[in-house]
């Protein structure tokens, strides 16, 4: 995707997971998008410019993807 004037990565993160996500789920997944585009977002991941062109996250907990692992019973 590419970065529009206005953009942030929270709205990016809740519109990708939809309007059921919860504001946890939301927080987690824009620093994703943050993680997997340091490179070209810079350390400052409230400053997006628009043009940049960000890549989705590619991790196992993305919507729509199963775990790599099941947890454990305690």
């Amino acid at each position: 995707m590419t970065v529009r004037s206005g953009d942030c990565l929270w709205d990016i993160a809740a519109r990708e997971l939809g309007p059921d996500a919860t504001p946890r789920e939301v927080d987690r997944r824009w620093r994703d998008w943050h993680r997997e585009n340091a490179d070209a977002i810079g350390p400052d991941p409230h400053l997006l410019l628009p043009g940049v062109r960000l890549a989705p996250p590619t991790d196992h907990d993305a919507p729509g993807t199963a775990p790599a692992t099941m947890p454990t019973a305690m």
